[in-house]
């Protein structure tokens, strides 16, 4: 029982810590090479994580802007998207991932084509804030979903000790209460044996008083002349 109240103990540490752990979203530009050649591009680190979550997420993300996204193993395509602080035509969004160190890191480069040119801070800055804003918001909501979904797992992990936890509780009382079963039977069984005994010794005396007996009508039988 310990050791679960512990378990318990840890889980309810982790959950506050996953609610707690500061997330630092750090936003850059730079020129990568895209499908359509070299683009300038806003990047953005995600730690922790793969690129198939981050991949999967961009493509959910985008669908909020009526965008039809299609992706390649290094690369995601997002068509048609309607982003009005960006520009009030459909724009392209390209997406491209980096794997950093030994995959606990990605580098994620966003390039917005505008249809004749593509998003950067010195050709058209008042569209690149919005840009880099567009960034920054699914950064955001890409590590507050991902803690939302920890604190829904961790609390589902949870939810089960805390059913394992009064399943054992149950069998304690059962147990106990077939103890308690036992300690009567085993009572009983103590004063049937004591009665037994009992009966055994005024049997013993009831033989011995019936022999006694016969001896005497013997006796008298033969004293008969």
């Amino acid at each position: 029982m310990k050791r679960i109240f512990i378990i318990f103990f840890i889980l309810i540490s982790a959950l506050n810590l996953i609610a707690q752990i500061p997330v630092e979203i750090k936003l850059g530009e730079a020129s990568v090479i895209f499908t359509d050649g070299p683009q300038p591009a806003i990047s953005s680190e995600f730690v922790n994580i793969s690129q198939k979550e981050l991949m999967s997420a961009f493509e959910k993300f985008m669908k909020s802007y009526k965008a039809k996204s299609k992706s390649s193993k290094r690369e995601t395509i997002a068509t048609g998207a309607q982003i009005n602080t960006i520009s009030t035509n459909p724009l392209n969004v390209y997406c491209a991932y980096k794997e950093e160190g030994k995959g606990n890191r990605i580098t994620a480069y966003f390039a917005f084509d505008l249809g004749n040119a593509f998003v950067s801070s010195s050709t058209h800055p008042v569209e690149y804030q919005a840009a880099r804003q567009f960034v920054y918001d699914f950064s955001f909501k890409f590590y507050r979903d991902l803690n939302e979904l920890k604190v829904k797992n961790a609390s589902k992990d949870l939810k089960k000790l805390e059913a394992k936890d009064a399943k054992l509780k149950k069998e304690k009382k059962q147990l106990e209460n077939t103890i308690a079963k036992k300690k009567d039977e085993i009572r009983r069984a103590e004063m049937l044996i004591n009665k037994n005994v009992k009966n055994q010794e005024a049997n013993l005396k009831a033989i011995e008083e019936q022999k006694l007996f016969i001896q005497k009508i013997e006796a008298e039988g033969k004293a008969i002349k």
